[in-house]
């Protein structure tokens, strides 16, 4: 099993991005790897809802799906499940941990600070792995599937960056594309 970053996901799905062959070879690589099913989080909703809302007008989708789009809202969940669905060689999965919830965390002598489980975690590893929030949150979400996420599929420089303290504190392997031509990983 592999978790998808959003970046990967984006470039995949609109060829005119200039990570989209880096995608879809980083895709092939882990079907050769003989993985099978991929995962998002709902951080990776977010930041996909996010992307298309500030970007619906110049990404290139399918003319049949434009006809379904009225409302801007609508305009966001058409591509964004576009998106996900153009990677249906692989089975995706959102994954939602059942500890989810708040848990009480003492800060500094705070006591009534509630913070989400995979917050928490996150506070946990951040001096290890010094990654941004976002990079961090997805790890974390990648770490916690009951499953066993055995590859974290990035095209972001600070992920890959850091791949062998990810595999050291979690046992994940970061893997990514080579570069093709001139095009550059994310940062």
């Amino acid at each position: 099993m592999a978790y998808l970053d959003t970046n990967v996901i984006i470039a995949y799905c609109f060829p005119r991005d200039n990570n989209h062959r880096n995608a879809k070879s980083l895709i092939t690589k882990l079907q050769e790897l003989g993985v099978k099913e991929l995962y998002h989080s709902p951080l990776t909703l977010v930041e996909l809802y996010s992307y298309v809302s500030r970007n619906a007008d110049i990404l290139n989708i399918p003319e049949e799906l434009r006809e379904l789009i009225r409302t801007k809202e609508q305009r966001v969940r058409v591509i964004a499940e576009y998106c996900l669905s153009s990677l249906s060689s692989l089975t995706t999965s959102v994954f939602i941990s059942d500890t989810e919830g708040l848990i009480n965390l003492i800060i500094n002598n705070l006591p009534n600070v509630r913070i989400f489980h995979k917050f928490a975690e996150a506070l946990r590893l951040a001096p290890e792995l010094q990654l941004p929030s976002l990079d961090l949150l997805h790890i974390i979400y990648a770490r916690q599937v009951p499953e066993r996420i055995k590859y974290f599929a990035t095209l972001d420089k600070a992920i890959i960056g850091k791949a062998e303290s990810i595999k050291n504190a979690l046992g994940i392997e970061v893997i990514t594309a080579p570069p093709q031509d001139s095009e550059e990983i994310r940062q």
